[in-house]
């Protein structure tokens, strides 16, 4: 993979985070799925997960026509099967899990400086 700088006359997109502050209490009730470690190898629970994800699925059945309603776990990189060092994401799946959510603040926000060529 290259990596190649953005020229001036292209307009790049401004990259932004949003923080949004959930009370754990509205978190308890829902339906959940944690991974605390990537795991060992490629036949882990969360890196099939990962490439479910990946595959394009819509859905993360628990059991029947159940669906997670939040996901928490590593941050993993691009199509390989690395993971960022001390970066985790939270993902929100149903209609239940995005009720709890309130209006986000800006944390933070720039612009990308690097494109990746393939």
């Amino acid at each position: 993979m290259k990596f190649k700088r953005h020229t001036k006359s292209r307009k790049a997109a401004c990259s932004a985070v949003l923080r949004f502050e959930v009370d754990r209490d509205q978190l308890a009730p829902l339906l959940s799925l944690c991974f605390v470690t990537e795991g060992a190898g490629p036949n882990s629970d969360y890196w099939d997960f990962v490439q479910h994800c990946r595959e394009g699925a819509s859905t993360h059945l628990v059991q029947g026509d159940k669906n997670y309603d939040v996901v928490f776990g590593p941050v993993s990189l691009g199509r390989q099967q690395f993971v960022i060092k001390d970066a985790a994401q939270v993902s929100f799946h149903t209609e239940a899990a995005l009720k709890i959510l309130p209006t986000p603040t800006l944390h933070s926000q720039g612009a990308p400086t690097y494109k990746t060529e393939v």
